[in-house]
């Protein structure tokens, strides 16, 4: 079973309450980390801040652009 965990927004509770095979779990010390990620992307990528014209026109252009950021500056491949 996988595991989902939100912050305990009410909308999440329709999309993974009942009936859905995720276990829905509401945490916030388990979004904390996921945010934090989110945050380090937005800072080195242009095309991941909010409110701008930069952005990527294609799934492919964001994917090799996270994929050269994790590379250079995290050492993750």
């Amino acid at each position: 079973m996988q595991i989902v965990c939100t912050d305990g927004n009410p909308s999440y509770a329709e999309v993974f309450g009942e009936g859905s095979d995720l276990k829905h779990v509401v945490t916030k010390s388990d979004t904390c980390l996921v945010e934090s990620y989110n945050s380090v992307l937005r800072y080195y990528l242009a095309r991941l801040h909010r409110k701008t014209k930069c952005y990527s026109k294609s799934k492919e252009m964001l994917r090799l652009s996270i994929t050269l950021l994790a590379y250079e500056k995290f050492n993750l491949y």
